[in-house]
This record gives C-alpha cells, sequence and structure tokens, in this order.
C-alpha cells in the first residue's frame, strides 16, 4: 500500500514497532552460549598438568566466551521488555491522540493543519508534535 507524504506527515498513531528480531537474536545467542558452555565440560576427564588450581582457571577461562554471549542475550531480553512497554504507553495513549487530531483540518492549498485549540495555522510537524504529546508518546 503506497502512502503519500502528506498522510504520512498527518499519521496521528505511532508506526507499529517489531520485536521479532530481538527475539530471534536472544535464541540464536543463548544456542551460540551453550556451545561455549559445553567445552569446559567436555575437557573434565583430562587434569590439566598445572593441579586442580589451573583446573579451575581453565574452566573460567573456556567459560568466558558462553558467559559474555549470556549477559549479551540478557540485554537483548531488557531491550524487548522496553519495546513492549514503550508499546503499551503508546496505545493507551491512542485514544487521546485521536480526540487531538479529529480537530485538525489539513487544508492541501496552504500546507499546513487548521487546529481549533491553536487558532492559527500549524505546520505538519508541529501538529503531529501536538498529536503526539496529547498521546504521551512524544519522543
Amino acid at each position: 500500500m503506497s502512502v503519500s507524504a502528506v498522510a504520512r506527515a498527518l499519521d496521528p498513531f505511532p508506526p507499529p514497532r517489531r520485536g521479532g528480531g530481538l527475539l530471534a537474536a536472544v535464541i540464536v545467542l543463548v544456542l551460540v552460549g551453550s556451545c561455549f558452555l559445553v567445552l569446559p565440560f567436555s575437557a573434565f576427564e583430562d587434569p590439566p598438568p598445572g593441579g586442580a588450581g589451573s583446573e579451575v582457571v581453565g574452566v573460567a577461562v573456556v567459560s568466558l566466551p558462553a558467559v559474555s554471549v549470556y549477559v549479551a542475550a540478557g540485554v537483548l531480553v531488557w531491550l524487548y521488555v522496553r519495546r513492549v512497554r514503550a508499546d503499551r504507553r503508546q496505545r493507551r495513549g491512542v485514544p487521546a491522540a485521536r480526540q487531538v487530531w479529529e480537530q485538525g483540518w489539513f487544508c492541501h492549498r496552504c500546507g499546513g493543519v487548521y487546529f481549533a485549540d491553536a487558532g492559527r495555522l500549524l505546520t505538519p510537524a508541529h501538529f503531529r508534535q501536538l498529536v503526539a504529546r496529547a498521546g504521551g508518546y512524544e519522543r
């Protein structure tokens, strides 16, 4: 579906955001981290030449990539949760944004928006900012 630049400039609602990429990245990172975590456990039968102390250090060094991958996965989960919360907050503000949006009239000749509360001609960007502020999803 094609949308004109005017329609895009006056769109009262935030564009939908998809979170599937973040979840897919988390799954891939967890799988990769699990593979890294298998490496130290596969070497437990062969004692290292330095004794028990060097075995602990060896396991820690070999486990370090897995831990860093799990931390990265945790950060991605945190980003996903933030995105879900922001989307919920935006959806709650849509009725208020629609109320403000319905009070504006776009003039094709002037290229501006007449807004009843402002009593003057607004640019589409300024009108959109007012709508976003009313909805609580202004950036």
